[in-house]
């Protein structure tokens, strides 16, 4: 018998049997991200969205991991990388909106970008790519080579 009343964690992913998608480039990417975001808050609040691949490159599903402020979102790799555990991600892509409408990259974004190419490489979730999103285009830092 238990002593304690320990909360049991749990996690779903729902697999709807929905239509995988292999995504090629960066383009692509831009054109399935943006509709994640919400169209109507998309200029006002910073939003962070994951998109986890199979080991075929096949698209396993999406993730919310954060709605922040005007400037920033809080980025927790611990829930990034949970996330992609869960669901047997082999790899993944991340996304953010710029409400400024600024395509460039801030320091806080690189930072965040080359804590999640490290942990990737250690917990086999590999990041293809950043992708910073805005209203007239994008930025990625695949393109840049900025993945190292």
């Amino acid at each position: 018998m238990y002593h304690y009343q320990i909360p049991e964690i749990e996690i779903r992913y729902k697999n709807n049997n929905t239509i995988k998608k292999k995504i090629t480039n960066s383009k692509d990417c831009y054109e399935i991200m943006k509709d994640f975001f919400n169209d109507d808050t998309f200029d006002l609040i910073e939003e962070l969205v994951v998109l986890y691949f199979d080991t075929s490159n096949q698209t396993l599903g999406w993730f919310r991991v954060s709605q922040g402020g005007i400037s920033s979102s809080v980025v927790d790799p611990r829930i990034i990388f949970g996330i992609g555990l869960k669901a047997g991600a082999s790899s993944m892509i991340i996304s953010h909106n710029h409400p400024s409408g600024q395509i460039t990259p801030s320091p806080a974004d690189n930072n965040i970008t080359r804590k999640l190419v490290k942990g990737g490489k250690l917990l086999g979730i590999n990041l293809l790519d950043h992708i910073v999103v805005t209203r007239t285009g994008y930025y990625s830092y695949a393109d840049h080579g900025e993945l190292h």
